[in-house]
């Protein structure tokens, strides 16, 4: 008798127990989501203006390198061709290290991107400087290099902005929702 008394005040013990146990790890469970929601909602907030920046600045690198943006700027009345090559390729290493930063804020497709566009245009500078005669001045190189740009069917500079556009239309279209 006495063992049924004891089940009698256990098992409805036990049951409001369990019922508090469960209730109490799904409220838990529950406020733990909402904390995380909420971290998440105040880094993109922090974090989206950043984003946005290394874009702005991702954009602006790439007008500084473009040739007919680059040449101008750098150039120096009678300078010979190879000096012009040589600064015009540490300007655009410079830029580059400039910004080498941002890269934690863009996605791995733009920053690939940024480094190809980069090499290509180093890449065209070189080529056209192999074209030079020894006497070259920097007004030849600026001419074999718009030459080259004139020849190409796509712009790299332009299809690289285009890319970086569309990126941050998606970053807005995500933070829309």
């Amino acid at each position: 008798m006495e063992f049924l008394y004891i089940l009698y005040f256990t098992i409805p013990a036990l049951i409001v127990g369990l019922l508090a146990y469960f209730m109490l790890t799904a409220f838990f469970k529950n406020e733990e989501r909402k904390r995380n929601l909420e971290l998440r909602l105040k880094n993109e907030e922090l974090f989206t203006p950043l984003r946005l920046q290394a874009y702005e600045r991702m954009s602006l690198f790439l007008e500084r390198i473009s040739p007919p943006n680059l040449l101008p700027r750098v150039s120096q009345p009678g300078i010979s061709a190879k000096d012009f090559k040589q600064m015009l390729i540490a300007e655009i290493n410079n830029e580059y290290q400039h910004n080498l930063s941002q890269q934690i804020y863009v996605s791995h497709q733009v920053w690939v991107l940024i480094r190809a566009v980069k090499e290509q245009i180093i890449n065209m500078i070189n080529v056209c400087n192999t074209r030079m005669h020894d006497d070259a001045k920097a007004i030849d190189l600026s001419k074999a290099i718009f030459a080259v740009m004139i020849e190409q069917d796509e712009n790299p500079v332009q299809k690289a902005l285009d890319f970086l556009s569309k990126e941050v239309h998606i970053i807005f279209a995500s933070n829309e929702k």
